[in-house]
């Protein structure tokens, strides 16, 4: 199929697309570019979007089903306006590629721009009957603070890297696994309200309380 143009869910697409028989059920291959894409509707087939339904603060505690609900399969370059992950987002000018099956899904080679900087990385999730398991890593360069953290009351830019797993077999229990590493860079930062003169004196009454911290010092201090 090509010179795909159209409006799907009131957002256009277009591209081309081949398709074949494999594995018993549909496969796409070929590149599209859409407005806005959610990446939360392939979390659904996966992990069944009753699953995904939390209450509240509380992240979802239903258990995931035990197998992918694949409809078909796709190995796809994208290109999406904005980029959606439920409720994160958007990201913008996005680029990646994606693949979708009954072994889960993942996403390569992906650029955008985040909250002000530039977004790449690489994720994959699959469902291993009922478990659902999760692995990231992604960098966030030249960003600035006061998009990153709105809240925080803090300026500068960032510089932001991580790696990520987790495994559960529920919304909650992959967040309470979740591990990983990463670092951060700031350049020209500013806190809004710290009163910077008050650092030599509260730096001496540490260096008085020395390396050893207990709860006695803690209290004291």
């Amino acid at each position: 199929m090509s010179g795909i143009a159209g409006t799907v869910a009131g957002s256009s697409i277009r591209g081309d697309l081949e398709g074949q028989i494999r594995d018993g059920r549909p496969h796409l291959a070929g590149t599209l570019a859409l407005e806005d894409l959610d990446l939360g509707l392939g979390a659904e087939m996966m992990f069944g979007s009753s699953a995904l339904q939390s209450e509240g603060d509380a992240w979802a505690q239903a258990p995931f089903r035990q197998n992918i609900n694949a409809p078909f399969s796709a190995d796809v370059t994208l290109a999406a306006d904005r980029l959606w992950v439920g409720n994160a987002g958007p990201a913008e000018e996005a680029r990646f590629d994606l693949s979708f099956g009954p072994e889960g899904m993942s996403v390569s080679d992906l650029s955008a721009r985040f909250r002000g900087g530039s977004l790449e990385g690489l994720a994959e999730m699959r469902n291993d009957g009922g478990t659902g398991l999760f692995s990231s890593q992604f960098s966030l360069r030249d960003a600035p603070l006061q998009e990153v953290l709105p809240s925080a009351g803090l300026s500068g830019r960032a510089d932001l890297s991580a790696s990520l797993t987790a495994s559960g077999k529920s919304v909650n229990g992959m967040v309470a696994s979740l591990s990983g590493s990463g670092s951060a860079a700031l350049d020209d930062l500013q806190i809004s309200g710290l009163d910077a003169s008050a650092l030599p004196s509260i730096i001496e009454r540490a260096d008085r309380l020395g390396v050893d911290v207990n709860a006695e010092r803690v209290a004291t201090f």
